[in-house]
C-alpha cells in the first residue's frame, strides 16, 4: 500500500514532533548539555542551567551598564568608541537578545515555546562569550 506525498509529509511531521517531545523529555529529566563561555562542553542539571542563565543575564546587564557609565563619564564631548568595541557591542546585543526576550517573557508572565527554551542551550553561552569580550574591550578603552 502506498501513500500519497501529502500523507507521507504529514506522517513525517508527526514523527518529527514525537521525536522532539521525546528529546525535550529526556533533556529535562537527564540534564542539559551546554557549553561555558569559553566553549568547554558541560553537563548541568536543570537547576544548574537555570542558575547559569541567571548569572549570564546579570553579567550581561552589568557589562551594558559599565559601557553606559564609561561613555557618560568621559570628559571628551566628542568621544568616539573604537570600531572594535562598537562591533563587539553590536554582536553582544544580538547574541543576548534571545536571553533578554526570555527574561522579559518570564517577568510578563508569558510562556516561551519549547523550541525557544531549547535554543537557549546554545544562545546563553554565546551571550556570555560576547559579554566577556565587550567587558575586556571596555577595560582596554577606558
Amino acid at each position: 500500500m502506498s501513500c500519497d506525498p501529502l500523507t507521507r509529509s504529514a506522517a513525517f511531521t508527526l514523527t518529527l514532533k514525537i521525536h522532539l517531545v521525546i528529546f525535550v523529555a529526556s533533556l529535562v529529566g537527564c540534564g542539559v548539555n551546554t557549553r561555558t563561555a569559553e566553549g568547554t562542553p558541560v553537563r548541568m542539571t536543570k537547576e544548574e542551567f537555570a542558575n547559569y542563565v541567571e548569572q549570564v543575564f546579570r553579567h550581561h546587564n552589568n557589562v551594558v551598564n559599565e559601557l553606559i557609565l564609561a561613555t557618560s563619564l568621559s570628559d571628551d564631548p566628542e568621544l568616539e568608541l573604537p570600531s572594535g568595541l562598537l562591533a563587539a557591542e553590536k554582536l553582544m546585543v544580538a547574541k543576548c537578545q534571545p536571553l533578554n526576550d526570555m527574561v522579559s517573557a518570564t517577568i510578563e508572565g508569558r510562556e516561551m515555546s519549547t523550541w525557544s527554551k531549547l535554543l537557549l542551550i546554545d544562545q546563553v553561552p554565546s551571550c556570555a562569550k560576547w559579554s566577556h569580550r565587550v567587558e575586556g574591550l571596555i577595560e582596554e578603552t577606558f
